[in-house]
């Protein structure tokens, strides 16, 4: 397989720093106004891929407030270059229209009184059908109210029991519903424990406890063999002179030890000569 291109430490959090001022937009030219979208688009999509990534994997749990502060950045700059791009438009509208001679604002002052006096002309024209309907039956909706109101005496006290009983019955129907749900909340947490007990059995028959995030308490010392070997270019080069020095040391002990046709018996006599 081809050897990967080092990304670099793909770790280190990427917080969004806002520049501290950008030119108004009508002195930027707007396929720069364009890719700053495309790019802010680009940056907002890779963080929130890290975001997610990161809380796919259980042992990084500690950089996911990390990464979503970021995307949070990355959003609000995404919405900052869709500001800035319609920001630009309008006031290229602006100048068009100042050009040509036309007032945009009254432009668009006068469509809304044009909607505004539809409105009002259409109910002008309800108006009047519903004047002659109230001349015509004035009498008939005196006698109505009057027998409304008659009606609505005699009925007060069976209307006033009727309320009651059924401002009881919702009473007992609420309390009802909360035991209801206490039970159902109660059988839903037992079931979910059932399941937990079962799944941790189960797991600890199969598989190996997953590796939890370690603290390391030395890790701010020795920055820097960190970012020696954090070089990819830089660990190889070390693990190239280490396995260099242990070849060595092998071959001159393997060379010591072998007879003489081999390679010097330097140790067997060593040895030898101390018996002796």
């Amino acid at each position: 397989t081809r050897t990967q291109p080092n990304r670099g430490p793909t770790l280190t959090p990427r917080p969004y720093i806002p520049p501290e001022n950008l030119p108004p937009v009508h002195l930027v030219p707007i396929e720069q106004l364009e890719r700053d979208l495309q790019e802010a688009r680009r940056q907002q999509y890779n963080a929130r891929n890290r975001y997610e990534s990161t809380l796919r994997k259980p042992w990084l749990a500690h950089w996911v407030d990390t990464r979503r502060f970021e995307m949070r950045g990355y959003n609000n700059a995404l919405v900052t270059a869709h500001g800035r791009l319609d920001e630009r438009l309008e006031h290229d509208a602006q100048m068009e229209a100042e050009r040509a001679g036309v007032d945009l604002r009254a432009v668009r002052q006068r469509e809304q009184a044009r909607v505004r006096a539809r409105l009002v002309e259409e109910g002008r024209e309800r108006e009047p059908q519903v004047e002659a309907q109230r001349a015509e039956h004035p009498v008939r909706e005196r006698e109505q109210a009057e027998l409304e109101a008659q009606r609505g005496e005699a009925e007060r006290p069976a209307r006033e029991r009727e309320q009651a009983r059924a401002q009881a019955q919702w009473e007992e129907r609420q309390e009802h519903n909360a035991q209801m749900e206490a039970q159902r909340y109660e059988d839903r947490r037992a079931r979910e424990q059932e399941e937990a007990w079962a799944r941790a059995e189960f797991e600890a028959m199969f598989f190996q406890p997953v590796a939890q995030p370690q603290r390391q308490p030395y890790a701010h010392n020795h920055r820097w063999i960190q970012r020696l070997l954090g070089d990819r270019n830089m660990a190889k080069a070390l693990s190239f002179v280490f396995h260099l020095v242990l070849g060595v040391g092998l071959g001159v002990l393997l060379r010591m030890l072998l007879p003489a046709p081999l390679g010097s018996g330097s140790l067997q006599r060593y040895i030898l000569r101390v018996l002796r």
